[in-house]
């Protein structure tokens, strides 16, 4: 016997707005449940950590990341997790990094606040993230150099399911549908500080903001364009040298949206 997909995902939530998680073993107090559009985490899967709130749930990848948006019908936003290649200088090649599970800081009816290391022979990588009940999640990437290293980028990945993609607004462009590959490199807007885009649909979407701290040279940009099943938002920051000791510490925004709201 076959149940509609509808069917399916209301069973999915049923489970997961018990108290008890079913497939998790971190069970989250009941103290952090909160009511209305207030943050509410119900259950903690070990590798892929799920916090629900009004209209959208958001699933953590162990990484710090998110892996999955989803919306209050339980579409999609990406295929793929948010993500970063860092590209080791020597081999070209991205390193692969061994992430911890994520521990949690702080919940409450406000705030919920996590962080997860990755490791990897040459490089660490510390995510700390916040998620405010305001809806902004603020994410910090924190590299230690454990031993002298080259980049030869660090790019940010967000893909975005093409059907949740099709609008665009910010980097100089009005809101207007997705119908091009777009390309914008800091070099070319001297006085900005901030990068500000938006991409969704008429149902939602996200706001992605970055500081200027991301531009580590004046290659560095956004490309956004149709790859393989997704719209791929790039920002890659460019060559650099990282001496032994040595940290490099990035901040972003993104701002899930819902309904026209930009």
């Amino acid at each position: 016997m076959s149940f509609p997909s509808t069917v399916l995902r209301c069973l999915l939530m049923v489970i997961c707005v018990s108290s008890v998680c079913a497939f998790g073993q971190k069970a989250i107090p009941d103290t952090t449940k909160s009511n209305g559009d207030k943050i509410r985490i119900l259950c903690v899967n070990p590798v892929s950590d799920t916090i629900l709130k009004a209209k959208q749930t958001i699933v953590l990848h162990k990484s710090g990341f998110p892996l999955q948006i989803r919306d209050q019908r339980g579409d999609s936003l990406f295929t793929e997790p948010i993500h970063l290649h860092v590209v080791s200088g020597a081999t070209h090649k991205d390193i692969r990094f061994t992430s911890n599970e994520i521990i949690y800081t702080q919940w409450n009816k406000r705030k919920i606040s996590w962080e997860s290391t990755s490791s990897s022979p040459a490089l660490s990588m510390k995510v700390s993230g916040t998620l405010e009940k305001q809806k902004q999640l603020s994410l910090t990437v924190t590299f230690t150099a454990l031993e002298d290293i080259q980049l030869d980028d660090i790019k940010l990945h967000l893909p975005y399911s093409i059907q949740w993609a099709d609008m665009l607004e910010g980097l100089g462009r009005k809101y207007g549908a997705q119908t091009d590959t777009l390309r914008w490199q800091w070099q070319d807007h001297p006085d900005t500080k901030e990068a500000t885009l938006w991409q969704g649909n008429s149902t939602a979407g996200l706001k992605l903001q970055l500081p200027e701290l991301w531009k580590q040279t004046d290659k560095a940009g956004f490309w956004i364009g149709i790859k393989g099943k997704s719209m791929l938002l790039e920002h890659n920051s460019g060559a650099q040298p990282i001496n032994a000791g040595e940290t490099r510490t990035y901040h972003l925004k993104i701002v899930p949206t819902t309904g026209n709201k930009r």
